[in-house]
Order: C-alpha cells, then structure tokens, then sequence
C-alpha cells in the first residue's frame, strides 16, 4: 500500500515558506523503526530540503501517572535519541512537569516549522491550532485504521475486514533518508536521559511513586528484541495451545513495549 494511505490532513494550512525544519512530534510511536510517521516527515522534509527535526514528550503529570510508566519511558530514551541522530535527524526529549511557567514547546517548535507531523491514534491529544501544515500519520495499526470504513464493537466484525487488507499493509517501512542532517544544537528546554540517572529523575517528578518501576521489563528496545528473540525460538511452538495459561509462560511478554512504542 501507499504511504498517503496513512495519512490524514489536519488542518488544511500551507507549508511555512521560511520554515527551518519539518517537525515530527513523537505521541505513541516511540521507534525509529517501522515508524510511518518518521517516513512521512522525512519525506516532507526532502520535499521542502530541510532538516528533520524529532520531538518527544513526557508530558505533564496526571492520575495515572507513576514511576512504572516514567521509568520505562525514560529507559527508552537514550537509545531513541542515538538512533534519530544516526539518521540524521535532530532530537528533542521534554519532560513537562506541569508548572504554569512551563513553555509550550511544541508550539515553539511548530512556530519555525514548516509542516508538521504526528502519530496517529484515537487515544492521543487533540492537535493544538497551529498555523503550519499538519498531518497525522498512521503507524499504530498494521492496518491503518482509516481503511476500516467505521467504528467496530467486536472481534468478529473487525477480523475479516482487517484480513482482507492485511496481505498488501505488511510490508516493512525502510529507514528514511535524509538530504539534509540536523546542525544545530538542541534547544534550551531539551532534557537530556542517562541510563544512570533516570532513578534520580523519576523521584523528583510530580506523580504517584507507590507502584515502583519493573524489575521483569525495561523500555529498552534491545531488551524488547530479546523477548521477541525468546518467543520466536522457545515459546511460539507452544503459543496456540497455550496462550491463555499464564503459568506455562507460552506468550511473548511484549505488551509493555507493544504499548508505549
């Protein structure tokens, strides 16, 4: 299937003739890899020759905010930042932290943009009004969820018609390449992650520190490859006859990175 077929237009706005950047605002799809989104902001920013520049966002604290989800979040993020920057793209990490003197950085950095793009996912924030280009992009589905036609309440409605597109939407997404490489260096709102300091991090965030983070699962992605890795040689013989015994250990344990990447 085609790229377009995954994007949505937002908000029918022109490109910002003197943009500095595209910008791709990181909301569910925490990953270089098989990232539509990505590859659709590289696109654009070929298009236009500009650089590509990628944000992600811990966003302010809520009720369900804890150190579980922070922490695995967090263990991701320097990873993420080494991969955008082999491509060629800048990173920007913001922890918000909810203070009323917090800035705006996506409407900062969307204000030197010119487009911008973002995750698509029903379950995400509403866009903010900006006065630049904007697209979503979905990369959460296998099948996009456009090409489904309308809103389904169950298994057995859903199933055929995401069979009957599936063949043509499985294929990999290559790594995009970019003209032009990112030069600057990050703003003064960019919070740098270290492995070694994502503890100290966490305790001083705002949110509920009762549920304390895993000790099984990380946000990792090289420790997501090796339960895959682990399914695939050891589990996935035993998955169908098993998969609904918890006991005999038979499924992937790749929730917890299937959920926030």
């Amino acid at each position: 299937m085609s790229l377009k077929e995954r994007v949505r237009e937002l908000n029918g706005r022109p490109f910002r003739k003197d943009g500095r950047y595209v910008l791709y605002w990181i909301q569910a799809n925490r990953r270089v890899e098989a990232n539509h989104a990505l590859l659709w902001a590289a696109e654009l920013a070929n298009q236009l020759d500009l650089p590509l520049l990628c944000l992600e966002q811990l966003c302010a604290p809520n009720a369900e905010a804890g150190d579980r989800q922070y922490t695995f979040v967090l263990e991701g993020v320097p990873e993420r930042e080494k991969s955008f920057r082999r491509l060629g793209a800048g990173y920007v990490f913001h922890l918000g932290e909810g203070k009323p003197q917090s800035p705006d950085v996506l409407k900062l950095l969307a204000g030197e943009a010119a487009a911008v793009v973002t995750d698509d996912h029903p379950t995400l924030a509403r866009f903010p009004d900006v006065a630049v280009a904007c697209f979503a992009v979905d990369s959460s589905c296998i099948v996009p969820m456009a090409l489904i036609g309308k809103l389904e309440y169950a298994a057995y409605t859903i199933r055929s018609k995401i069979h009957r597109q599936l063949d043509r939407c499985l294929q990999m997404p290559l790594l995009p390449r970019l003209r032009r490489r990112w030069q600057e260096p990050p703003p003064p709102f960019h919070f740098p992650v270290r492995e070694a300091s994502i503890s100290k991090i966490v305790a001083a965030c705002p949110i509920n520190h009762r549920v304390a983070p895993s000790l099984t699962f990380s946000g990792r992605r090289s420790d997501a490859l090796k339960h895959l890795e682990r399914f695939l040689q050891q589990r996935l013989h035993r998955y169908a006859r098993l998969r609904n015994e918890p006991p005999a250990h038979a499924t992937s344990d790749l929730s917890p990175s299937c959920t926030t990447a």
